[in-house]
């Protein structure tokens, strides 16, 4: 390096290669262990000749005028001319040009990329924060809400309860004389102070809630405000950085990943099944066989009366004779025979029911029981109600003359 910058520096004459000689250092002997190396007096020496060189300006124009004496001699003056006034300044200006444009391409691609990067992370900061925010203020309305109504149920209840302790006591209990320092009329004042101080307590409280659960509102409607503003933005910024090409593009990954995978591993090993024998030819008969179908049997039912079902009927079964005797066979029956028939029809006194009205006939009824029923001719009630009747419309009743009875046959048909 040193020797190559200093004939860079210097002009190519025999003093110039005389002076280099002098100034490089001859190679260094090898050395033995124990003896001081003289390699880092010469690296020191270098350094501080390339260090002068730098600093001098001079070192520069020399070079500049060996490179141009130089390509003037290869070159010719015509030539050099014409590199030097139009080629060389127009191809540095495009060289130059060139490298701005790609240094900028690149250098704003990646701070485009840096930037969009940042701008995702802070909207989606901001987004957990308004997140957290929210979630924050709307706990807290509901929590002052609750409180809220909590309190003033507590404060109206301790102050019926303390009203109606107080009441009690000063009713039953309490007397002039418990308090003599005390007037009168002060006795009584805690009936009144009491809900006083209790109700300035709930009117605390209640604008203590109350201001809290409206300042978070106010505060939850500004956060709303910005919300819309930060959705619209988060969305731009998606599509700049093409989320959707970025999702689709995962997709396609992995439906490539999963057919890699399955080729990879091969297709399925199916069992390998036994070579199906074709079924020889059937060859029909000449005279078919005709097989008897089956027929059912039918179920027999047995026919001894021990084994079989036991019938169910909506009716009753049948009597052999039937108890109803004839009304005028009842009181002729005598002996054994007799009382049995009476009581199996339930045969007693009977009494015959006539209208009071219209005399008609109306069956009959034992003796014993309350003659009380609607006439069907006439459709008046008889029996019981005419027991509160005057006397005088009885005896009028009886003294009406009777009407002749009619005959069997109508009176059958009455009934």
């Amino acid at each position: 390096c040193v020797c190559i910058l200093n004939m860079a520096a210097v002009p190519m004459n025999s003093e110039s290669l005389v002076d280099m000689e002098h100034d490089i250092a001859p190679p260094a002997a090898p050395m033995e262990y124990g003896e001081p190396a003289e390699d880092s007096e010469s690296l020191q020496a270098s350094a501080e000749k390339i260090f002068r060189f730098l600093m001098n300006p001079d070192n520069f124009v020399q070079l500049f005028h060996s490179l141009q004496s130089s390509t003037r001699e290869l070159l010719g003056d015509e030539r050099y001319e014409v590199v030097a006034l139009y080629a060389l300044p127009v191809t540095s200006i495009f060289l130059w040009t060139l490298f701005v444009y790609i240094f900028a391409y690149f250098r704003g691609r990646a701070s485009k990329e840096s930037v969009l990067e940042g701008e995702m992370m802070k909207t989606q900061a901001k987004v957990f924060q308004l997140e957290k925010d929210i979630n924050t203020y709307s706990k807290r309305i509901k929590r002052g809400t609750i409180n809220r109504s909590k309190w003033n149920r507590r404060i109206w209840l301790a102050l019926f309860v303390g009203e109606l302790l107080m009441a009690l006591y000063f009713y039953f209990v309490h007397q002039p004389s418990f308090l003599p320092a005390v007037p009168a009329k002060l006795h009584y004042a805690p009936l009144i102070v009491f809900p006083v101080v209790m109700l300035v307590i709930k009117k605390i409280l209640s604008f203590v809630y109350t201001s809290s659960v409206k300042r978070a509102e106010k505060r939850i409607k500004h956060r709303f405000e910005s919300y819309d503003s930060l959705r619209e933005k988060y969305k731009k910024l998606m599509e700049e950085n093409n989320h959707s090409q970025v999702m689709q593009s995962f997709k396609n990954i992995d439906a490539i990943e999963k057919s890699f995978k399955r080729k990879a591993a091969g297709p399925p090993r199916r069992q390998q099944q036994p070579a199906s024998q074709p079924k020889p030819q059937v060859i029909p008969a000449a005279n078919p066989v005709r097989h008897q179908t089956p027929q059912p049997r039918p179920n027999r039912i047995p026919d001894n009366g021990n084994t079989a079902p036991v019938r169910y009927t909506k009716h009753a079964p049948p009597m052999a004779e039937s108890p109803y005797v004839a009304p005028d066979k009842k009181n002729s029956s005598s002996g054994i025979f007799g009382a049995a028939v009476g009581l199996i029809s339930g045969s007693s006194e009977m009494e015959e029911l006539i209208c009071a009205y219209c005399k008609a006939s109306n069956g009959e009824q034992p003796k014993d029981e309350l003659k009380q029923f609607k006439c069907y001719k006439c459709h008046k009630f008889n029996g019981i109600k005419l027991a509160h009747s005057n006397s005088e419309v009885r005896e009028e009743r009886k003294n009406e003359p009777e009407e002749p009875e009619a005959p069997e046959d109508e009176t059958k048909k009455n009934k």
